[in-house]
């Protein structure tokens, strides 16, 4: 995953997690990245996973917003709990405000705050809860392009006919079926 905009001075973690590392990128404002590292594929993401969610030993904790995307990631594999409305994201990755955001901020923010914990929503739907119906191709690369996985969870984002699609240029399809199934399970205790 790329960080496009380094104006800000980040801070790094890799937090473990039941399906493989992930690599988090925060400045003072806010979180930049969340996904998974690049060693996690389709073959081998349950057998990287740890049962628990942790600090990567040698990770710094040093930045807020890290503790807060840990604590929301625990919440989420142990509890099945979304409380990403306690997660920053940088004003600079997501726009600094709604009239001020690039058609992709938008359906990353409407996907972030639109499709909850255990929904899915095809790529029409989602153009069309951003306010641009018919931009479902456009909803496909910026979904290809979220810095924020998991958060703005763009594996909530499915086919018009139900099926799940390519997911990580394909290399995390099992990932995406995982997030679902555990998400879809816990749907009816929420």
């Amino acid at each position: 995953m790329k960080v496009t905009n380094l104006e800000c001075d980040l801070s790094e973690v890799i937090i473990s997690s039941p399906i493989g590392n992930y690599k988090i990128l925060a400045c003072p404002q806010g979180l930049h990245q969340v996904g998974q590292t690049d060693d996690v594929d389709n073959n081998n993401f349950l057998a990287l996973g740890q049962a628990i969610v942790q600090f990567v030993e040698g990770s710094k904790t040093d930045n807020p917003h890290l503790l807060t995307a840990f604590a929301w990631m625990t919440e989420y594999f142990s509890n099945n709990r979304d409380i990403s409305d306690k997660v920053q994201v940088c004003p600079q990755v997501i726009g600094e405000s709604e009239e001020s955001r690039s058609f992709r901020q938008k359906v990353w923010m409407s996907l972030k705050l639109k499709v909850g914990l255990g929904e899915t929503v095809s790529y029409a739907q989602l153009a069309a809860l951003a306010g641009s119906a018919g931009a479902s191709r456009a909803v496909g690369s910026a979904m290809a392009n979220n810095p924020i996985g998991l958060i703005i969870p763009c594996h909530r984002v499915v086919k018009s006919d139900g099926s799940y699609g390519n997911y990580a240029k394909s290399t995390k399809n099992d990932v995406k079926t995982w997030l679902l199934t555990h998400e879809q399970s816990h749907a009816d205790k929420l």
